[in-house]
C-alpha cells in the first residue's frame, strides 16, 4: 500500500500481477451510499496483508449490512474463480441466509475449480433455511446435468440434498 502512495515506487503493471495484488474491481455506477459501503468492505477482503482477525471483522460487517444481494451480484460479475471463492467464503462466514440464491450456489458447486466448488457447498451446508422440495428437485437436476471434474464434491452435495450419506 505504501508504494501506491509513493509515485517513485508505484508501478501500474504490478496492479494486475496476482503475485503482487489480488485486485477486485466492483462496478459502482448507480450505487447507493449503502452499496458503496458494502463494496468497500468486500474490496478489503482482497488486501494483501489481511489477517484472520480482520477477516472476521469484515464478515461481521457484511452480516450487519445484510450484504446478501451485493455478495451474490459481485460473485456473478467476478470472472476469476479464486476471487469468486473468496467472496463465496464470505457468504457462509458472514452467517447470512442465502435461501433466495440456493440454486446459484448449487451451480457454483458444480465448478471445476475445487476451491470455489467447496466454498459453494459450504454455503449450502451452513444455510439456515432448508429449501422446499421444488428447489431440491431443481438442484438435483443441475447436479445431474453437471459436467464438473469435481465428482466427489458433486456426490457430497447430492447426499446433502437428499439427506443420504454416501
Amino acid at each position: 500500500m505504501k508504494e501506491l502512495l509513493n509515485e517513485e515506487e508505484f508501478d501500474p503493471k504490478k496492479l494486475f500481477d496476482k503475485n503482487e495484488y489480488n485486485t477486485l474491481i466492483i462496478g459502482r455506477e448507480g450505487f447507493t451510499k449503502g452499496e458503496n459501503a458494502i463494496a468497500d468492505v468486500l474490496e478489503s477482503l482482497f488486501e494483501k496483508d489481511v489477517t484472520r482477525t480482520m477477516r472476521e471483522a469484515i464478515f461481521a460487517q457484511l452480516k450487519e449490512m445484510n450484504a446478501v444481494d451485493m455478495l451474490v451480484n459481485t460473485i456473478k460479475e467476478t470472472k476469476d474463480p479464486e476471487q469468486q471463492a473468496i467472496l463465496t467464503e464470505a457468504c457462509w462466514e458472514s452467517g447470512l441466509d442465502f435461501k433466495d440464491h440456493y440454486l446459484f450456489f448449487v451451480t457454483l458447486a458444480c465448478s471445476d475449480h475445487f476451491h470455489l466448488a467447496h466454498e459453494a457447498i459450504t454455503v449450502l451446508e451452513y444455510n439456515e433455511t432448508r429449501p422446499g422440495d421444488d428447489v431440491i428437485q431443481s438442484a438435483l437436476q443441475i447436479l445431474n446435468n453437471a459436467k464438473s471434474s469435481q465428482t466427489v464434491l458433486i456426490e457430497e452435495l447430492r447426499s446433502l440434498l437428499t439427506g443420504k450419506k454416501t
